[in-house]
């Protein structure tokens, strides 16, 4: 936990914000009662322009005090959101300083972090955490070999908390990007905190990542700015795709808004492809707001986008902390698991199996049958790091 807390506010002082959110928000599910926590959170969102993510982010933590601790948030913390609210011009933002009760901070970074923070880290010109681990780099390089034929899969790594799931995942990406120069990458995370409230939490994600959003949560040194730039000069393939195969995909996995403001930036998407898109998101604004879709047209229409992405190059999915995964995602990922045997699409996904157990007192895991039939199906798709 002390490490975790120590390189997000490393982070933010490198000015590193995006990274500095995704150790604050591990930091956050590992310590959901610190205020400390989720006031960082809320002034790096705040700082990156996502006033609304910000003000949320009080919501949750206002939510997570009640629940574990049964108290209201701190004065401190109220005053900040008021300030956010408000959109004073004079907020006073402290993230590139360390909190009172961090005193000294730069004498507590370990020797190693400047050179993890700025590249690779390195022992003796070895990665720091895969010495051991070039076994499961291998298989997992063996079904992305496969998926490169057009032998889609999804395989699943577990392990327990601290077994270096998510630096596994990490690495595999990073290796498999500078081999192939065709390769997408896109990282979604279930959240421990939103869980059945925020439905397709992940596949939002990674649907906004192959549309070129650079704001998109990334897992820290796993979303390369070089794979950003591939994912950005992607982007007029990715709105073909949407409008082809997935336009009801469009304010409900990715905003449209949103959507169409990239592609008017982007100097390779056509004048007919903005005015596709722009028609698009005229007609769905004046539909009714729930305008109710079938969940299983918006699964097949997502896994339509992906095999039409794929075409011209493999793509990589990951998937971190599914113990926390939404039964709605669950069910999006049994159905890509079934439907990409013909594409160029491996998925990974990590979760720790003592938190995915059938049984549970708030009733079976969203998970429960769905990998045990998967490796009936498809075999032996599990890497367990011991």
């Amino acid at each position: 936990m002390h490490t975790v807390r120590l390189l997000a506010l490393a982070h933010a002082q490198l000015g590193n914000l995006a990274v500095s959110s995704t150790f604050t928000q591990r930091w956050i599910e590992l310590e959901p009662w610190d205020e400390a926590a989720h006031r960082h959170m809320m002034q790096l969102l705040a700082w990156r322009g996502r006033r609304s993510a910000a003000l949320s982010q009080y919501r949750v933590c206002r939510q997570a005090l009640s629940q574990e601790l049964g108290i209201e948030p701190e004065a401190e913390t109220v005053r900040l959101y008021e300030q956010i609210r408000e959109g004073r011009p004079d907020t006073p933002f402290t993230i590139l300083s360390p909190p009172a009760e961090w005193p000294g901070l730069e004498s507590r970074v370990p020797h190693w972090l400047p050179e993890f923070l700025t590249g690779e880290p390195t022992v003796a010109g070895e990665p720091i955490l895969f010495v051991d681990r070039e076994p499961e780099l291998g298989t997992l390089a063996a079904a992305l070999a496969r998926a490169a034929t057009g032998q889609g899969a999804v395989h699943f790594v577990t392990g327990e908390p601290g077994s270096g799931k998510t630096a596994l995942l990490t690495e595999f990406a990073r290796r498999a990007f500078a081999r192939d120069p065709e390769l997408l990458v896109a990282w979604g995370q279930c959240n421990a905190f939103t869980g059945e409230g925020d439905p397709y939490h992940p596949f939002l994600n990674i649907i906004r990542m192959l549309a070129g959003d650079a704001q998109a949560p990334g897992p820290v040194n796993g979303i390369s700015p070089e794979q950003t730039r591939r994912l950005w000069q992607r982007l007029p393939a990715t709105l073909d795709a949407l409008l082809d195969h997935g336009p009801d995909l469009v304010n409900r996995f990715v905003s449209g808004r949103e959507l169409l403001a990239l592609a008017q930036l982007h100097s390779g998407v056509r004048l007919a492809q903005l005015k596709r898109l722009q028609r698009l998101v005229q007609h769905l604004e004046e539909q009714p707001p729930l305008a109710r879709v079938q969940q299983a047209a918006l699964f097949e229409q997502f896994t339509r986008v992906l095999c039409a992405l794929a075409q011209r190059g493999p793509l990589l999915l990951l998937v971190d902390d599914m113990q926390w995964i939404d039964p709605g995602s669950a069910s999006l990922l049994f159905h890509l698991a079934r439907r990409m045997a013909g594409s160029k699409v491996l998925l990974l996904s990590a979760y720790r199996p003592e938190e995915a157990s059938p049984r549970r007192e708030a009733g079976p895991h969203p998970l429960a049958g769905i990998i045990g039939e998967l490796q009936r199906a498809f075999g032996d798709i599990q890497v367990d790091l011991m």
